[in-house]
């Protein structure tokens, strides 16, 4: 094992020593190849930021939401498909092979690029991670709010989901705290 090692070390020190040409020890050009569909909009980075701002403000309470509703909602916003069983089981139909949320890093990456941008603030309230809306955010999500045609269907289940997710059922989906 302890030759493996040092192979491994001495091949790292190669790459990253100054003197090391990268291109001539690939031997090959790179090309890059334009595809024909662009990245879907649930997945830019964009769309989710704009998706935490909106659901802070129409699921949140006083324009907070805690980081595990927001991960409930915003996962389940993605289809059409998830925005029913998230409506399902709130209203208390739920089966076994029912799967509500999915831990998502790209919505880690777009809250922390919204805190970078002070869209949202962070905080930390009884042992829960909280995201509150800032006054730039405010301003983006009464712009969204303006426009009839960007992101509908995100605003009208927002709607659907206002007053109907409080934190004691998000913790009740989380945990399968429910009689099947």
């Amino acid at each position: 094992m302890a030759p493996k090692l040092q192979t491994q070390l001495s091949f790292r020190n190669l790459m990253n020593s100054a003197h090391f040409n990268r291109r001539k020890a690939i031997h090959a050009d790179f090309t890059f190849t334009v595809r024909s569909e662009p990245i879907p909009g649930e997945l830019r980075p964009e769309w989710r930021i704009t998706l935490i701002l909106l659901m802070i403000s129409k699921c949140g309470w006083g324009g907070s939401m805690s980081l595990k509703k927001s991960h409930l909602v915003c996962s389940a916003a993605s289809s059409a498909e998830s925005r029913e069983l998230l409506l399902r089981m709130l209203n208390g139909d739920r089966h076994l092979d029912d799967i509500p949320l999915r831990i998502d890093p790209s919505l880690n990456r777009a809250i922390d690029y919204a805190i970078a941008e002070k869209l949202v603030a962070a905080e930390v309230r009884s042992n829960t991670f909280v995201l509150k809306l800032l006054p730039k955010g405010i301003e983006i999500v009464s712009r969204l709010q303006s426009e009839t045609e960007c992101m509908s269907k995100e605003k009208e289940f927002a709607e659907l989901l206002r007053g109907k997710v409080p934190n004691d059922k998000v913790e009740e989906i989380l945990n399968w705290e429910t009689n099947l």
